[in-house]
């Protein structure tokens, strides 16, 4: 099933993004218009008396099923993506703007609160118990000033969270934006697939580490020891690599310096030859050593280098 991430509109930015936020508690997600009522996270009742709701509104890298007509696919938002839509949402001053099940626009519901997770750990939604909160998490609370919505719906439990509404684009409808054109259908398919597998995996893994007050964040320092390893091994590699192909242009000089000396044998023994053949015999019985021993430092040499030149393909 394929996989598409949603980004803001960097070229309408006006138009893009949250448009309102809707108190839900189930149903389909609609087309063309963003409304993600199945995407919808539990909210906590943060204080009765002042009537006030805190829950999540997106959470990055979370897959949201969607379908169009008879197409069925995953949608998601990143972390920088939800960061800018939390940030555009207050610049836009649409703190008022609420609706009910993604139908009734409703008023008195206002966004008095906003932030983007940072440490779930640590964040103040833990101790309302909300769970599957992740880094990088779009957080909200709303004062419920409408009698009809706080007594008829949330004290009736038929709103169970929010969600968004708004307009994003498909990556692939981004402007400017590079397509693999060498991969074919089959290999862009499998990729978005493994994808979508390693969300909905660390998605699971996360929620099997809340119950135990733990997060991905608990293995961050592995993480990050792992990088830096890997980094300073990339480092290291290059530094062989540099230097092994130094070596080989020394031994390429000493086996030019060969060849120059065994064409400068050849060259003087001719002249001899030319003079009087019978000596140059002898001398060619007396130094020939020497020339054979310069052919046999060249294959030597030679041997040397192909075995470097191996050594560098196994550093890249």
């Amino acid at each position: 099933m394929e996989i598409i991430e949603l980004l803001i509109d960097e070229e309408n930015v006006e138009q893009s993004g949250v448009e309102a936020i809707s108190v839900v508690s189930q149903g389909a997600i609609e087309s063309d218009f963003i409304a993600l009522k199945s995407h919808e996270i539990k909210f906590a009742e943060v204080d009765k008396e002042q009537r006030i709701l805190m829950g999540a509104v997106l959470i990055p890298n979370k897959p949201i099923y969607r379908k169009s007509g008879d197409k069925e696919y995953y949608v998601y938002f990143s972390a920088n993506t939800i960061k800018k839509a939390s940030e555009l949402y207050l610049m836009n001053g649409y703190q008022d703007q609420a609706t009910l099940e993604h139908k009734e626009k409703i008023s008195d519901l206002t966004l008095v609160e906003s932030w983007i997770v940072d440490d779930p750990e640590m964040d103040k939604s833990k101790k309302y118990g909300l769970e599957g909160i992740n880094k990088g998490t779009w957080m909200a609370s709303m004062k419920v000033n409408n009698d009809d919505i706080w007594n008829n719906y949330v004290k009736e439990g038929l709103v169970r969270g929010f969600s968004i509404e708004g307009y994003f684009i498909d990556k692939a409808e981004r402007p400017k934006e590079s397509i693999k054109d060498n991969m074919s259908k089959d290999q862009i398919a499998e990729d978005q697939l493994k994808d979508i597998m390693n969300i909905l995996e660390m998605d699971e893994l996360q929620t099997k580490l809340a119950k135990h007050k733990m997060d991905l964040n608990y293995f961050r320092p592995v993480q990050n020891k792992l990088d830096q390893t890997a980094s300073q091994e990339n480092k290291i590699n290059q530094l062989g690599r540099k230097h092994l192909a130094g070596i080989i242009q020394d031994l390429e000089n000493l086996k030019n310096q060969y060849k120059v000396s065994i064409a400068l044998y050849d060259d003087r023994l001719d002249k001899v030859k030319n003079l009087d053949d019978g000596l140059a015999q002898d001398l060619d019985k007396k130094y020939d050593g020497l020339k054979n021993q310069a052919k046999m430092s060249i294959k030597v040499i030679d041997r040397h280098i192909a075995e470097l030149k191996q050594c560098i393909n196994m550093l890249k």
